[in-house]
């Protein structure tokens, strides 16, 4: 049972140092430095518009918050609220604790439950965390769902980049097929990029809230995954196989 676990383990390891994930073991750990660097550069700046009121970043905020609310319909609000119960609080927890679950049963290696548990609930903690500091007011144009507490950043984006962005990844690390790996992380980031939409779309967030959220949720994934290749890299990574990867 041992050598099991630790060759799930190693399996893992080795995968996430192949594909290039930021910590994988391998490892390239300044790539990912440089990811979660950009991307928190990226927050402290609409960070900094946002308290200083710049006119430049209400502009785009009203500009993009305009154009997608303009195609405003019945069909296209149920669409939309369709994703914002997909992002919201209680089914990515549900999901989350389905996932989670489900590796406990399979016995998967520990890493990927922690992984998981770690991405998801840091993620909300430093939304909300964020929130409480900006004390950004939501947008004041009609809301078509009911939604209490600041806007900045958009927890729906944090989280959801966070969460789906860690299941993506879960999944990267266990399937052989390039084509089917790129086909299932491009699905997930459609999902992540449509539950941002959404927010924007009923009128509860601003567009810099939710490339907030994205820049957040996207460092906290990103420190997340570097820290699981730190764990992991203890064991000895397998060599890779002459042509493998497919």
């Amino acid at each position: 049972m041992r050598r099991k676990y630790v060759h799930r383990t190693e399996t893992m390891a080795a995968v996430a140092g192949r594909v290039g994930m930021p910590g994988g073991t391998g490892t390239r750990p300044l790539r990912g430095l440089l990811l979660a660097g950009f991307l928190t550069l990226f927050f402290c700046k609409l960070a900094e518009d946002m308290v200083s009121h710049d006119q430049e970043l209400y502009a785009f905020d009203a500009t993009i918050g305009n154009s997608i609310r303009h195609y405003t319909s019945p069909p296209v609000t149920a669409i939309m609220k369709g994703f914002t119960i997909i992002g919201s609080a209680g089914s990515v927890s549900l999901m989350a604790l389905g996932i989670i679950i489900t590796l406990l049963i399979l016995r998967r290696p520990l890493w990927e439950p922690l992984f998981l548990t770690a991405a998801t609930t840091g993620s909300w903690f430093m939304e909300e965390l964020l929130k409480w500091v900006f004390h950004r007011p939501r947008p004041g144009v009609d809301q078509l769902v009911h939604a209490s507490g600041y806007s900045f950043p958009s927890g729906h984006s944090t989280v959801g980049m966070a969460f789906f962005g860690a299941v993506a990844f879960l999944l990267w690390t266990h399937l052989h097929q390039a084509r089917l790996r790129l086909l299932t992380t491009g699905i997930f980031a459609l999902l992540i990029l449509c539950i941002g939409t959404s927010r924007i779309y009923l009128g509860v967030h601003y567009p810099s809230d939710v490339l907030a959220g994205f820049a957040v949720g996207g460092t906290w994934l990103t420190l997340c995954t570097m820290a699981l290749g730190i764990a992991s890299g203890n064991i000895k990574r397998p060599p890779d196989r002459a042509g493998g990867g497919g």
